[in-house]
């Protein structure tokens, strides 16, 4: 047989309550609602065909429906294309203006695209 070792007595009026605050839980399941709400709707600065700028969940659904459109910088050097040389002036000045935009500012999201996506 074992022996027990006698223990201390025990005053339940002397004993920690243990008592767990709500408190701390709650501000962090509200931190956290906030911070999946934000997420949810993150801003990505990719503009849309009307102008405004995109949310993330907007720029992955026109991904995937082949809506993300890149400007492309169409520069032909070919006189015969213009009847004025002004236009053909404007044409490259234009070009070359699309082309030192930032890659982020060449994208379009275009949000009633169907297509499915090419890859």
């Amino acid at each position: 047989m074992r022996r027990t070792v006698p223990q201390p007595p025990v005053d339940p009026l002397l004993r920690d309550a243990e008592r767990h605050d709500f408190w701390l839980g709650l501000g962090v399941a509200l931190v956290a609602i906030i911070l999946l709400l934000s997420g949810a709707r993150h801003v990505t600065g990719i503009e849309t065909e009307p102008g405004q700028s995109a949310r993330e969940t907007q720029l992955v659904r026109a991904f995937a429906r082949g809506g993300l459109e890149f400007q492309e910088a169409v520069i032909s050097l070919d006189p015969a294309l213009f009847e004025d040389p002004s236009q053909a002036a404007a044409a490259l000045d234009r070009a070359a203006r699309i082309v030192e935009l930032p890659l982020r500012d060449r994208y379009r999201v275009n949000l009633g695209a169907k297509d499915p996506c090419p890859t």
